[in-house]
């Protein structure tokens, strides 16, 4: 039997973020009597998900790098990318980039990369140029998990036939433990009276907290207060309490930081609701819709790969606390419309998102990484 395929999965942290998760999921459910995933990573943080890899027997290396960037330690890691005798390298994130790039570009490593890129944004220092000039060209194939994300690509001119389409995997059997609603709502303190509102994500200024605590307040003006649960944590957290203080939303409003049992919560729950304005993939929505869960979003490109407005689920302009107030009232008040629209979500979700699906998609990329024949694997990531 041939020794399985040896994979470096490339990271930043194993913070406790989308995309830490996803790569944990992957390392956790790919098959491994014929790829061995490995993980490096740059920095270690005060959470981790590292126990959950090294459970089931999956390698991590801290790189340890320094708190600042350092030529030094960037020459370092790139030579010992080039000499680490992985089979593969698979980037996260773009901060681990420059190390690939440098690795390809000053040591002329010829281990094969791919990259998952599951962002929109540019935030480091030359990151747009590194990207195009770097990844893509030296990765094949580079994998976005949205159409958005591919867009993106597309706009630096990267060659179509380096872009490949997978969706975030969820693993569908964490969707279908029972819990008891009551028992949840009554450890969480909620009035069982008044309709409860979820929110999931980094409490960070995109993520746009503030129209939703706006609309909570509009919408308790009006006489139909609902209770808010936020999860997440994040730099914008103290001005998000304070503003909660000010509108008078205190006894409504609890921030529960980053859990774990996002399941059981949802459930608990009567909406999700999701007024962002930049994502990549809403894995959060994503979620809600397994949860059968009604849900109203930012009418954004990444939330309708999800849903569809008016048929599984309801999507309203960013930045309209005013609009977004109104559709959670119309949800909120047509529990039966709702959840009709919540069970096709659901159906959708579990099609489209399905964690098996995902890993199918994600071994054959591997492997067309390997033999480097680009007319393999279809632009949607399954074998054409």
């Amino acid at each position: 039997m041939p020794e399985p395929i040896r994979i470096i999965c490339f990271v930043t942290t194993l913070d406790q973020g989308g995309t830490e998760r996803n790569l944990v999921q992957y390392c956790r459910s790919i098959d491994r009597s014929r790829f061995l995933p490995e993980v490096w990573y740059l920095h270690e943080t005060e959470t981790t998900l590292r126990p959950l890899l090294e459970e089931v027997g999956i390698r991590t290396v801290c790189l340890g790098a320094p708190k600042s960037f350092s030529p030094l330690f960037l020459l370092k890691t790139a030579r010992r990318l080039k000499h680490s005798g992985a089979d593969l390298i698979h980037l996260f994130l773009p901060t681990v980039g420059y190390y690939a790039v440098a690795s390809r570009f000053l040591y002329r490593s010829k281990i094969p990369m791919l990259y998952s890129c599951g962002g929109v944004q540019l935030l480091l220092p030359l990151q747009g140029a590194m990207m195009k000039y770097g990844l893509g060209r030296y990765c094949f194939p580079v994998v976005g998990n949205s159409e958005v994300v591919l867009d993106f690509w597309r706009d630096m001119n990267v060659d179509e036939q380096h872009l490949r389409l997978i969706y975030n995997g969820h693993d569908l059997a964490r969707f279908s433990v029972q819990v008891d609603r009551q028992g949840q709502r009554k450890q969480l303190g909620l009035d069982p009276e008044v309709p409860v509102i979820i929110t999931v994500g980094r409490l960070v200024e995109s993520k746009r907290h503030v129209d939703l605590l706006d609309a909570c307040a509009e919408l308790d003006r009006s006489g139909f207060p609902c209770q808010l649960l936020i999860v997440g944590d994040g730099p914008c957290r103290d001005a998000l309490e304070q503003k909660t203080e000010q509108l008078g939303l205190q006894p409504y409003v609890q921030f529960l930081g980053t859990r774990e049992d996002i399941v059981p919560l949802m459930r608990a729950s009567d909406l999700f609701a999701f007024p962002s304005e930049s994502e990549g993939l809403p894995n959060a929505v994503i979620e809600a819709a397994l949860c059968k869960l009604p849900i109203v979003a930012a009418n954004i490109k990444p939330v309708r790969e999800v849903i569809e407005d008016g048929r599984s689920g309801t999507t309203v302009p960013v930045h309209d606390a005013g609009t977004l107030a109104k559709a959670i009232k119309t949800v909120l008040s047509d529990r039966s419309g709702s959840q009709q629209m919540a069970e096709i979500a659901f159906r959708e979700a579990a099609h489209k998102f399905d964690l098996q699906r995902t890993i199918g998609q994600l071994e054959a990329v591997y492997h067309e990484a390997l033999i480097g024949k680009r007319e393999t694997v279809a632009p949607g990531g399954a074998p054409s």
